[in-house]
Order: structure tokens, then C-alpha cells, then sequence
């Protein structure tokens, strides 16, 4: 499923009709975070204070965290990871795009085999009444966060040609999260903006959980996440 937030349809069939043919040969993944302080609800197993709102600069409860768990997994299973501890949203949110740009160039000018990006956030969503909500997912009788792809474009006037391929990697890997564990994955979200993902064919946002999850919540959630992206590399003859 999808939400369209652009102003243009989407043929999801055309779209996924052929594998990324990138997963083919040699990548590698980087992990970064535009947004690297957000963080979660503080619980009992981790109560940590928040330096702002549902904000910290503790890695062990920021978006860092979250980062780590996807690279443990895939690096578990063979995927070469590079990832990105820069916090790009302190002092200035406004900037974090831009920073966070200049930090994927580098990484990608360092190691070209980049072919995936993973931009880790958590999301916020409030009730047309004001009330903060999460969405869990039941997995072998665990609450896991439940996760988002968000996939930008060039519809806001920016130069992103290939958006395509972007949306092509994401309509398939989220199919294959879905087959594996059908309530994990929110409808994926096409927007008109580029989010930065015109540096890569496999750059996505991958939205863990809400500001309301906690993090042992947001960490299943992530794992969940990186063994499905590590069984849809492997079903395309990668290993």
C-alpha cells in the first residue's frame, strides 16, 4: 500500500516490475540519520531524560541506537555497513538535510560501492484531536514498532531524475517485509520532496516507530526491519 502525498499517480506494477539490479552485484549500505536526536517514550527499561522534546544527544536513546541494531544485523549476516554517527539536527534543525547531504557525499566519495542508503528517523502523528499515537506490531507474541519507507522525488522542483529506481527498491523490499511479518510495515509514503535520496538507487527514509514507542519497542522493530531487508538481498541471488 501506499500514501500518495504527491499529486501524481503511481503505477506500483510498472514500478516493481523488475528487481534492483544493483542487488546483484558488490554494495554496500550506509546508515545515517538527518535527524539524529529524535528519540522515544522513556520506560522502565530505559529511562532516560530527554535533552528536548522526545530529543536527546545520548546515543544509547537516539536514533544512533536504532542505527546500530540495523547494522548488527546486517553485518551478522555479510552486508558491508558504514554508518554515520554525525548528528546533523544540533544546533540547527533547519540545516539537517544539508548536513546530512554533505556527510552522504563524503561517505559515498570514500566508498563507492554505496548502494543503499538507509536515512534512520522515528516519526511523530497526533489524532485530529491532539493525542500523540504509536503503532505496534505483534510478532511472536512481542511488541515490535511498527516502520514506515518514505520515498521522496523531483516533483518539488529539485534535479532527482531517478526517483524511480528508489521506488522500485522500496514497492519490493516492503512487498518482501510484508510477506514475512504483514503488520510490521505502515503504507509507504511517495513524497514530492528529494530527502537527499539522489545520491543512491536504494536511498530510502526508513521511519522506526513513533515518538510514543519506546525504544526496546523501536529496537524489535529495527531488527525485524534489517533480517527482512537481509532475506530480500539473499531472495535476489546476492548472498
Amino acid at each position: 500500500k501506499i500514501a500518495n502525498s504527491s499529486n501524481i499517480k503511481i503505477d506500483t506494477s510498472m514500478l516493481m516490475q523488475n528487481l534492483p539490479a544493483f542487488l546483484k552485484e558488490d554494495f554496500s549500505v550506509l546508515i545515517i540519520h538527518t535527524h539524529t536526536t529524535e528519540s522515544y517514550t522513556p520506560s522502565q527499561l530505559h529511562p532516560f531524560t530527554h535533552s528536548d522534546t522526545f530529543r536527546t544527544q545520548d546515543r544509547n536513546y537516539n536514533m544512533i541506537k536504532i542505527g546500530d541494531k540495523i547494522e548488527e544485523v546486517l553485518i551478522n549476516n555479510g552486508i558491508k555497513v558504514y554508518h554515520s554517527e554525525k548528528i546533523n539536527d544540533f544546533p540547527s534543525y533547519n540545516q539537517s538535510y544539508s548536513k546530512s547531504l554533505a556527510e552522504a557525499e563524503k561517505m559515498i566519495n570514500e566508498h563507492s560501492d554505496i548502494k543503499i542508503i538507509l536515512d534512520v528517523h522515528r516519526d511523530a502523528i497526533e489524532t485530529s484531536g491532539g493525542e500523540e499515537i504509536k503503532y505496534v506490531s505483534d510478532i511472536n507474541g512481542s511488541q515490535a514498532a511498527s516502520l514506515m519507507l518514505v520515498v521522496g522525488s523531483n516533483l518539488s522542483g529539485l534535479e532527482h531524475d531517478n526517483w524511480q529506481d528508489n521506488m522500485n527498491f522500496a514497492l519490493n523490499l516492503q512487498n518482501h517485509l510484508n510477506s514475512l511479518y504483514p503488520s510490521l510495515m505502515r503504507p509507504l509514503n511517495f513524497r514530492s520532496q528529494r530527502f537527499n535520496q539522489h545520491l543512491a538507487p536504494g536511498a530510502i527514509i526508513v521511519e522506526v516507530g513513533t515518538n510514543r514507542n519506546t525504544l526496546e519497542e523501536a529496537l524489535l522493530g529495527a531488527e525485524y526491519f534489517a533480517e527482512g531487508l537481509v532475506s530480500f538481498v539473499k531472495s535476489t541471488g546476492n548472498s
